[in-house]
């Protein structure tokens, strides 16, 4: 259930918006830098998510990836 795809996507949106409040409202930036720089995190966590248990499925033998 963790290794979902959807899953990831879900917590990165999250983390996205949760920094989108932050830079907006308590670190005061403008509309566009907090909306900009929300969606570059939230984006670079999901890759960070998806490699890393892809990776560790490959390690453990266990990735679809790989297989035909």
């Amino acid at each position: 259930m963790l290794n979902d795809p959807l899953v990831h996507l879900l917590h990165s949106l999250i983390v996205g918006l949760i920094l989108y409040i932050v830079f907006k409202y308590i670190m005061l930036f403008k509309e566009h830098s907090a909306r900009v720089s929300s969606m570059v995190i939230g984006a670079l966590f999901l890759l960070y998510l998806i490699l890393f248990y892809e990776i560790k499925d490959i390690v453990k033998g266990r990735s679809n990836l790989l297989k035909n």
